[in-house]
């Protein structure tokens, strides 16, 4: 929501000062809103790269880092006769 001064110093109930304080706390929450929604387009992209390995990108196997692949072996063996 944006304020125009006028809106801001009817808020304040013509106290300059305290509109002038309350300007600049707009301004900085504007400010930390925006490095917020930034930080978290980060934090996605980031997310969204770490999930990648060989399996579900076009990277190479040895980029999958010292992770043991599953073993799609079953156990068995020899069987003992009764």
């Amino acid at each position: 929501m944006e304020l125009k001064p006028d809106q801001v110093l009817h808020i304040c109930k013509g106290d300059t000062e305290i509109a002038d304080v309350f300007t600049l706390l707009l301004e900085q929450n504007r400010t930390l809103l925006e490095q917020n929604q930034k930080l978290e387009r980060r934090v996605h992209e980031l997310e969204r790269q770490l999930g990648q390995n060989s399996q579900n990108s076009s990277k190479p196997p040895s980029s999958d880092g010292f992770r043991k692949p599953k073993n799609s072996r079953v156990a068995g063996g020899k069987k003992r006769r009764a």
